[in-house]
């Protein structure tokens, strides 16, 4: 990560007392004060470099010195301000396409319409509150998260920031098998390692990286190491902006712009989690929206696969077909489909071709229930 173009940079001066462990004057980058309101100071300079002081002196753990210094080093270059995302001049557009490609999510979308409403009204970065969306499995809660996900990040400064940073951080909650993946793993254990967070908000440009928790519900009733007691803290704003990584509890970080997304089959989240986010029931979508839906993941298809599809027509007795299905069937369907059509020197994508994928038999065993 390098410092934000057009960055003012203040020197340490004596008064300070900054330096630590015999480092040499920290450069510590702010962004301009036109700008500064496009930005969260994630973690403060002088917190910084009180724990170099500290880590200056004699320490047992070698090994934990090395490491912390090389992070106040890398802080001290890019500064302790991260990026925040802005509202896009085209939000409501954006929005009225993701309700044309998921209309059975027409309540989380109209919610995300009421913040970003609020952001542009006061100029401030959208952020909106913690959501769980609550739904069958299947109905596209997974494709919508990442879709939004990708909104939530379109008004930053840095297009060109690495991908690895502008992704959303996907955990699979139901696999999880502690809370280390997200927020490190402490010494205690001797194999010190930072969390998903820490990574993105201090090597990252952003200070509102967006997590994604697929499957939350299923998580809910762990009781060793709970993947989910995290949450408790960093769904809170007030206790997310003190958030400390196990791997490295002596730096405090301002968590408190961190976008969460969440997905589950079933309400059986503890109470405490579920009264920090909103919870969205999400219905079934009618046959009419599945083929909505369908029409969309065409278009994505063609988009991902631009050579292989560029001469072959979805006909509608196919979208026929491919309605009668929930969305993550519909997706591996139309692949399997354009694989079978390409390698025929077919130009049409027929009825018969989706029902070859088994799309039959794997929509009886989960079929939607129709409203």
């Amino acid at each position: 990560m390098h410092a934000p173009e057009g960055t003012e940079r203040l020197e340490d001066d004596a008064a300070d007392g900054t330096q630590g462990g015999g480092a040499q004057s920290a450069l510590w980058p702010v962004p301009p004060r036109a700008q500064r309101h496009r930005y969260l100071e994630v973690v403060k300079r002088e917190d910084v470099e009180a724990a170099a002081i500290r880590l200056g002196r004699p320490l047992s753990d070698r090994d934990h010195r090395t490491a912390a210094m090389a992070i106040i080093e890398h802080l001290r270059k890019v500064g302790g301000w991260r990026e925040l995302p802005q509202v896009p001049a085209d939000w409501r557009i954006r929005l009225d396409l993701l309700e044309q490609a998921y209309p059975n999510f027409r309540d989380y979308i109209a919610f995300l319409r009421t913040t970003y409403a609020i952001a542009e009204r006061e100029g401030k970065s959208p952020h909106p509150e913690p959501v769980f969306l609550l739904g069958e499995p299947g109905i596209g809660k997974s494709l919508i998260m990442q879709d939004v996900a990708r909104l939530l990040l379109s008004g930053t400064l840095s297009p060109s920031s690495s991908s690895s940073f502008t992704a959303p951080l996907t955990l699979r909650m139901e696999v999880a098998q502690a809370s280390g993946d997200l927020v490190g793993v402490s010494d205690f254990w001797g194999n010190s390692k930072p969390g998903l967070l820490f990574e993105r908000l201090i090597m990252g440009p952003y200070a509102s990286p967006i997590v994604v928790l697929e499957e939350l519900s299923r998580c809910a009733g762990s009781r060793e190491y709970e993947p989910i007691s995290p949450l408790y803290s960093l769904l809170d704003p007030e206790s997310a902006r003190m958030f400390s990584d196990l791997a490295h509890p002596w730096l405090i970080m301002d968590a408190s712009a961190v976008i969460f997304i969440a997905c589950g089959n079933d309400d059986t989240l503890p109470a405490a989690i579920r009264s920090r986010m909103k919870v969205i029931e999400v219905p079934n979508p009618t046959r009419e929206q599945c083929r909505t839906i369908a029409r969309e993941l065409w278009r994505r298809l063609c988009r991902e696969l631009p050579q292989a599809t560029a001469s072959l027509v979805l006909t509608d007795d196919a979208l026929d077909v491919l309605s009668t299905a929930a969305p993550r069937v519909m997706r591996k369907a139309l692949r399997e489909a354009v694989g079978r059509v390409v390698y025929e020197c077919r130009t049409q994508i027929g009825a018969d071709d989706i029902r070859a994928c088994g799309l039959e038999a794997l929509s009886t065993s989960r079929r939607i229930g129709f409203v």
